[in-house]
């Protein structure tokens, strides 16, 4: 199920210290649907390469041969996050070296057909329980001050009502933590979401993306939509960002900040909001690079075509 959380664990994995220990080369390669065979396998040698400048100009075979000596030269861990065919595996697996050296390649899929043609160790996620949940809500609004004790049975149900799926509930937590903290409020939350209780888990978060996408200031809801245009699990230049909203004049123009500074804060506002993802951070401090969740950037694209009925929007990225 998108929004279980495979990425998310992958991720924590990976940045582990005693795992970034272990290993000699790590490299994370994201597929997605649509993806570049010979893409990938740059991915992963400009990460456990010093020198892969060269690389572009071999051909497919050769490209292939090096990654494989490159990996050899220790013991590698590989994520291959969001695969959604077997191809893209096929066309891969070839740059692994085989030995007894404790290498591992990691992958997240949401298919498990997909999972036994790779013929590994399968790890099948979960929903939450009904008190994981409780806890993650719990912890996401305390960042934000934490829930009043009037509102904890509210809070409760709202918990409840996400279907232990982790993305559903970070993603309500962010409204909870952005209005006011009152029984109507979060009483109108609790409604929209249980009418949708009775749907299946993908049709009731992506109600739930609509509620926050509701929530939105309008300034927001332009700047938020505009991921769509980006391709998906794309790790997106924050200055790059801000200049192109900048350019589509979506940006307020405040006389006692730059525009520049003003679009920073956007950014900031949609990640403490859970809808965007902080990748990268700057050398000197400040977001470098983010991303949206497959789920939150499929919302994006139709809202897209719902707001602006089939407009052409283009952009070179």
């Amino acid at each position: 199920m998108a929004g279980v959380g495979k990425t998310t664990l992958a991720l924590n994995l990976y940045k582990t210290s005693s795992v970034v220990h272990h290993f000699d080369l790590q490299a994370w390669c994201t597929v997605s649907q649509n993806y570049q065979k010979r893409e990938l396998m740059l991915t992963i040698l400009d990460q456990v390469r010093a020198d892969s400048m060269d690389a572009k100009k071999l051909d497919d075979e050769d490209l292939a041969d090096m990654l494989c000596r490159s990996l050899k030269q220790g013991r590698y861990l590989i994520v291959i996050d969001d695969i959604w065919d077997v191809d893209a595996w096929n066309y891969l697996k070839r740059c692994f070296p085989k030995g007894k050296q404790g290498s591992r390649i990691l992958v997240t899929t949401r298919y498990a057909k997909v999972a036994s043609e790779i013929k590994s160790k399968v790890y099948t996620l979960m929903g939450l329980t009904k008190d994981e949940s409780w806890e993650l809500l719990h912890q996401k609004i305390s960042n934000k001050g934490g829930i009043p004790k009037n509102l904890l049975s509210i809070a409760k149900e709202i918990s409840d009502s996400c279907k232990g799926l982790p993305l559903s509930i970070v993603v309500t937590a962010g409204i909870l933590s952005e209005i006011e903290a009152s029984e109507h409020k979060w009483n109108q939350i609790a409604e929209s979401i249980v009418s949708h209780i009775l749907d299946d888990v993908h049709s009731q978060c992506k109600a739930i993306l609509e509620l926050s996408y509701s929530y939105l200031p309008d300034h927001l809801q332009s700047c938020f939509l505009y991921f769509g245009v980006f391709p998906e699990d794309m790790e997106i230049s924050v200055s790059q960002l801000i200049t192109l909203w900048i350019a589509e004049g979506f940006v307020q123009d405040y006389e006692t900040n730059s525009l520049e500074d003003v679009a920073k804060k956007y950014v900031v506002d949609l990640i403490t909001r859970s809808l965007v993802i902080f990748s990268k951070e700057r050398s000197l401090g400040g977001v470098k690079t983010c991303r949206v969740h497959d789920l939150l950037h499929e919302f994006c694209k139709e809202k897209t075509k719902e707001t602006y009925c089939g407009e052409c929007v283009c952009l070179c990225v």
